[in-house]
């Protein structure tokens, strides 16, 4: 799912969105809207494609007229382009990133990429160093270079995505 990043226009959410988080976050709403109950507020989080998927659930939510109260991944990658950024501002997104993780910098910028807009960050930032955090708002959360996958690739880990690495990094905030 995470290697399908061709972008497809989602019906319900009108904007274009990364095929394999669609794909998961769409079969995951099907099933949890069949069971909303009217004026209930949500609460979404995930890890990885889960935190991709929950934001997508989020939107879904949202063009639902549904209350949704907050939406916190950890190491989320990217999930739509400029356009679903601006329609999507106001999500209560919280994306808390480890600073040396490399999945919050892909789908890369790659000519299959540009194809409907390039992919970009929404909603606040969290950057996680050891015994440290910065807070980015939502103005300053797209941070890192377009190319920023590429030419941080040798400085970036994959370890650093693991979940026990957040909590241990969480862990060593006084």
């Amino acid at each position: 799912m995470d290697a399908e990043y061709i972008k497809v226009k989602d019906s319900k959410l009108k904007i274009n969105v990364h095929k394999g988080f669609h794909d998961l976050a769409h079969a995951a709403w099907v099933q949890f809207s069949q069971r909303m109950v009217p004026h209930y507020q949500i609460k979404v989080t995930g890890h990885s494609l889960g935190g991709a998927a929950a934001v997508i659930v989020g939107m879904y939510f949202k063009v639902d007229g549904g209350d949704v109260a907050k939406i916190i991944t950890f190491g989320q990658p990217k999930v739509t382009n400029e356009k679903g950024c601006k329609k999507f501002w106001d999500l209560p997104l919280i994306r808390i990133v480890d600073n040396k993780d490399i999945v919050p910098l892909v789908p890369p910028l790659t000519l299959l990429s540009f194809i409907g807009g390039q992919y970009r960050h929404l909603g606040e930032e969290i950057i996680l160093h050891k015994g440290s955090w910065l807070w980015l708002s939502k103005h300053d959360a797209n941070r890192v270079l377009v190319s920023g996958t590429w030419s941080n690739l040798l400085s970036e880990s994959v370890e650093d995505h693991y979940m026990k690495n957040y909590i241990n990094r969480l862990n060593s905030i006084p």
